[in-house]
């Protein structure tokens, strides 16, 4: 029959109907015609011309088949079934419906966050053609220091390379800008050097981009502004190109705005191409620190890329590059997510399991229904239904529960991503926040389906294949060998994969407690920290810093240590837990026996030690007295005492260090090393000047309060402004919200898998408790005999218990099996564990065992406590 004649049929279904049944009425009419013909009586004919014909209900089922007219008008018959078929087991429907919420609900979430992070379209033109090149000085991409002209030594450097179109540097970081309008603000600014735009595959919406030459030194006091600055600051005034603004009191001429949503990288609100200027550079402390993005050109693959890059870097004086120094590109859209990718796709792997084991707990629920239908089916199927018409049936009355489960799963998804945000990592506040829009809607609904047909398929398949005899001799309440098997085997699968869940919850546990017995080396209860660069006049002339930088962190001092509440308040560069790269600079000691090594240097005033809570082991702190007319003083960790004085012996030594020594200082004190970037990270030598000697552009400062902290901001704020307001206090927190931040991936991880492990054990337990249950029911004709010809109730018990404990045995082994397999993926995470850590994977396997025994005792009890009269009564 033609597509179009049955889409014709759908407007004429009664008359498809009859056509149907007249001709199946004429074959029939036929076969009795032609037995009379040869002498049969009349009904012998039309016995004969039946048996003949065959079954007349499973003609009408192929009949259906052919026709899409009754086609849909038996789907809509399988649906109406399978929703009274639900309707009369409130139960199974609520139990597998709220199973499937919680689980869907949780894919959706995840998937929300990995569409808005991981898939979401880059605001670039062919963005699949930006790399970013680590190790770009390899192949002259990055500042040379031995060039006159570096702009132009960059430019030569990417006119040799044949793979690329153009590349461009950038460095970010945070500035003071004044509007204008009075208000000052602290900004994210990114230096770039002139085809920035052009690598992006960027356009402005109002103005124009940098020009050639704009990057040039002399030629550089341009900025282009974003789409919040332009909305916020300046309403959005379309006539804004041309006005200035000072940016750490240098005059910026504005020549364009970016289009909304291009940020690149990392929340930039500002972009002027003064990289090359190492006078000018609004870097922090002049960090040269920057990275490396180029376009690809087209038919070129990133293979050939990596291949030319490679090829260079093993030529000319950097021939003999080990492997880590080498170029490396990573596509841009990887780059951009690399701090959270692989949390969010160990957490895809997270709620697909819970998804498994949901999958499969209600697979073992519609198993229980099959075997309490196995009458119906044996009915059916003898009365001519093929099996799949029963397959069919089923599988409509699976989907709908998934359909049910996905639309009760939006909701769901809706609370768990506002949990998911209140528990966020700090890495997340770069991103966009995930949201139930279309695309996700849209998974959901696949899923949805997707997972009614997985849970469905199984059991229909096994009770459509079931011999009706023998299911109508044995009874409704026997089921066959088969589902028993498939039972035992997805409750297995439950286990394994809780096993692997859990693993991993271990493991983060685990990893939270190393973490919090690390000494750190330093204080953080009760300390509030901001920071102040100072920039402009009166503090900097021609690019260098001036007295008044120490006079303004002195009146700072000394205003808030004025203040009720404040116990104590100190200054230092570079604060525990700060986010600024370190500068590892080159020392000497003087004696001949030691080899200079490399420390971080620090900027601090006296007491910064007592406030921050690091012991000094020897000598003394700064005083006072230690001022730009005296002789010069550093304090030194211990670590660098010992490398540079191996005899234990500093205070009083000079060290010599060429970067920021005006002279050479004398050790007068040595104090504990701090693991700066927390409990993971490893403490590193550093050195400590007193501020009053060597002047310093940017300074945070630590108040340790009486009570809570935090309560002292709006003062803090208010003295600030007092003495200048136009240099701007930010980065406004606590030392524990610094610590906090520094370890909330791990602690979201934790959170996140804790949860999706748990549910995923009681789904587990659940299945377990099912299977004993049912175990039971099935058998209590056979217990009630074996109580009744004496056998003990407590070795029934055994056996019911033993049954189950080697059910989870399996599942467990197999757990074990793949966790060994899969927690090497949490291995950048971890601290102070091995992902196959024998402790955590022993305890977890021995938890399981437990909670099986547990989940398996009341039935375990239920069968010894079988009354052997009653059983066999109710058989």
């Amino acid at each position: 029959m033609s597509i179009v004649n049955r889409m014709i049929n759908l407007f004429r279904r009664d008359n498809v109907q009859r056509e149907i049944e007249s001709e199946i009425t004429a074959h029939i009419e036929m076969r009795i015609e032609d037995n009379i013909a040869h002498g049969m009586s009349a009904g012998d004919a039309r016995r004969d011309a039946l048996v003949r014909f065959g079954n007349l209900a499973a003609m009408r089922e192929r009949a259906v088949g052919e026709d899409a007219a009754v086609s849909l008008e038996a789907f809509g018959r399988d649906l109406r079934f399978a929703l009274r078929q639900l309707r009369k087991a409130p139960g199974f429907t609520t139990a597998a419906l709220l199973t499937l919420a919680l689980a869907i609900g949780a894919n959706s979430a995840v998937f929300a966050a990995v569409h808005a992070i991981l898939l979401k379209r880059l605001p670039f033109d062919e963005p699949t053609r930006v790399v970013h090149v680590d190790n770009g000085y390899a192949v002259g991409l990055g500042l040379n220091a031995a060039s006159k002209s570096s702009e132009a030594s960059f430019n030569s450097a990417v006119s040799s390379l044949k793979t690329i179109d153009a590349a461009a540097m950038y460095s970010s970081s945070g500035v003071n800008v004044d509007w204008g309008n009075g208000a000052s603000s602290r900004v994210r600014i990114t230096e770039t050097s002139a085809r920035m735009l052009d690598v992006l595959g960027v356009e402005t919406q109002i103005g124009r981009g940098f020009e050639a030459g704009e990057d040039i030194p002399g030629s550089d006091h341009v900025v282009l502004i974003g789409d919040t600055i332009w909305r916020e600051i300046f309403q959005p005034d379309r006539h804004v190109l041309g006005r200035t603004m000072k940016i750490n009191g240098t005059l910026f001429t504005i020549t364009g705005v970016l289009p909304r949503g291009v940020d690149f990288p990392e929340k930039t609100e500002l972009w002027t191409p003064t990289i090359f200027d190492e006078q000018s550079s609004l870097r922090e402390g002049g960090a040269f620190f920057t990275q490396v993005i180029a376009r690809m050109r087209r038919g070129v693959t990133m293979d050939q890329v990596r291949a030319e890059f490679r090829a260079l870097a093993l030529q000319g004086p950097t021939a003999r590059l080990r492997e880590p120094e080498m170029p490396m590109l990573t596509p841009i859209s990887v780059e951009l997510t690399k701090s959270i990718r692989s949390s969010l796709l160990m957490l895809t792997g997270a709620v697909s399991i819970v998804l498994l084991i949901a999958c499969a707990n209600i697979a073992c629920l519609m198993l229980v229904r099959a075997a309490g239908r196995r009458a119906e089916f044996a009915v059916r199927a003898a009365l001519g239904a093929s099996q799949s018409r029963l397959i069919r049936q089923q599988v409509v009355e699976s989907t709908l529960i998934g359909l049910g489960g996905g639309a009760l799963g939006i909701g769901c998804a809706q609370m768990v991503l506002r949990l998911l945000y209140v528990f966020r990592p700090a890495v997340l506040e770069s991103f966009t926040r995930p949201a139930m829009n279309l695309p996700v809607i849209t998974f959901t609904a696949l899923l949805a389906v997707v997972t009614g047909l997985v849970f469905g398929i199984a059991p229909a398949w096994t009770a459509a294949r079931e011999d009706p005899s023998a299911a109508l001799k044995t009874g409704v309440w026997r089921s066959s060998a088969s589902i028993s098997r498939m039972r035992k085997m997805l409750v297995a699968g439950e286990i394994a994969l809780a096993f692997v869940l859990l693993t991993g919850v271990g493991l983060l546990v685990r990893t939270i407690a190393n973490m919090s017995i690390v000494p750190l080396g330093f204080e953080t209860q009760g300390r509030l920290t901001f920071s102040v660069s100072l920039h402009g006049a009166p503090y900097a002339v021609d690019g260098h810093t001036t007295p008044a930088v120490a006079a303004f962190y002195t009146r700072v001092l000394s205003d808030v240590d004025a203040l009720p509440g404040v116990s104590a308040v100190a200054a230092v560069s570079n604060p525990p837990l700060d986010t600024r790269a370190d500068m590892l600079l080159q020392v000497s000691s003087d004696t001949a026996t030691a080899k200079p090594t490399a420390a971080a240097p620090r900027f601090a005033s006296s007491g910064y030690f007592g406030v921050m809570g690091i012991p000094i082991v020897e000598g003394r702190d700064f005083s006072p007295q230690d001022t730009g007319t005296s002789g010069r003083v550093v304090i030194i960790t211990r670590d660098l005492a010992e490398k540079l004085w191996p005899d234990g012996h500093a205070v009083g030594h000079k060290m010599g260090c060429p970067w920021y020594c005006k002279e050479i200082p004398t050790v007068v004190g040595v104090v504990g090393q701090n693991r700066r970037y927390g409990p993971r990270g490893g403490a590193f030598p550093e050195y400590y000047m007193p501020y009053t000697q060597q002047d310093w552009s940017y300074m945070t400062f630590v108040v340790q309060a009486q009570g809570d902290p935090i309560r002292l901001a709006p003062a803090l704020r208010r003295v600030m402004a007092k003495i200048d307001p136009t240099q701007p206090a930010y980065d406004l927190r606590t030392m524990q919200d610094r610590l906090n931040k520094n370890e909330s991936l791990v602690r979201f991880e934790l959170f996140v898998l804790g949860v999706f492990g748990v549910i995923s054990m009681v789904l587990a337990l659940i299945g377990l408790h099912g299977v004993a249950s049912y175990t039971v029911t099935q058998r209590t004709r056979e217990i009630g005999l074996r109580i009744a010809l004496g056998a003990q109730r407590r070795k029934i018990q055994w056996a019911i218990l033993r049954e189950n404990g080697l059910l989870a045995l399996s599942g467990g082994a197999v757990g074990l099996l793949l966790s060994l397999a899969l927690t090497k993926f949490l291995s950048s995470v971890l601290f102070g564990v091995h992902a196959r850590d024998p402790l955590t994977l022993g305890l977890i396997f021995v938890l399981f065992v437990a909670m099986a025994l547990v989940a398996s005792f009341l039935p375990a009890r239920r069968a010894a406590s079988v009354n052997p009269i009653d059983a066999l009564r109710a058989e």
